[in-house]
């Protein structure tokens, strides 16, 4: 009779290693995950903390309020005031934040004030867009056509202290 020898787990240790070093080149070198438009939400806290001092040091070259805040929107919608100070405390004591510090601070007061003067905005000229057109029944028509929506006119409301951007966001200038 044949007698065998008892084979140990080597070769299954093996076969793992190989297998493992070969999937960890397939997926690092070969085939890596590449992530394409992903959101300032899905960001870890600490490149959220980078994203605001961007968008602060960005506000401060360029003073546009509307643009920083829809980026603030990005990352947090609605836009949470006690939750950028409370990153704001955090990058205090974080020595990589230290230069920045005063401009991120700034940046988070004007946006508070910004939201405060939209939400008072809203809050007065809260009305509908008036339609203006007369009644088609008992008009008369040089061709006797109907009338079409360009013979509409749409009146929006007027801000006081602000302008109106392309896009229907209005713009209201800080005091």
């Amino acid at each position: 009779m044949v007698e065998h020898k008892k084979r140990g787990p080597y070769y299954l240790i093996t076969g793992l290693v190989i297998g493992l070093i070969i999937g960890l080149f397939y997926a690092w070198v070969m085939n890596p995950t590449r992530y394409v438009d992903i959101t300032p939400k899905s960001l870890h806290a600490d490149y959220q903390k980078l994203y605001l001092q961007m968008i602060a040091e960005s506000y401060q070259a360029n003073e546009d309020m509307g643009r920083s805040y829809s980026r603030i929107k990005q990352m947090m919608d609605p836009v949470n005031l006690d939750t950028l100070r409370s990153m704001l405390l955090e990058m205090e004591s974080d020595p990589d934040f230290k230069e920045s510090f005063d401009v991120i601070r700034n940046f988070i007061n004007d946006l508070d004030i910004y939201i405060r003067n939209q939400n008072n905005w809203q809050a007065e000229n809260h009305q509908n867009p008036v339609i203006e057109m007369s009644p088609v029944e008992n008009f008369e028509f040089e061709n006797q056509t109907k009338p079409t929506a360009e013979t509409l006119r749409v009146i929006a409301p007027e801000s006081s202290g602000g302008s109106q951007q392309s896009d229907g966001f209005y713009v209201i200038s800080n005091p």
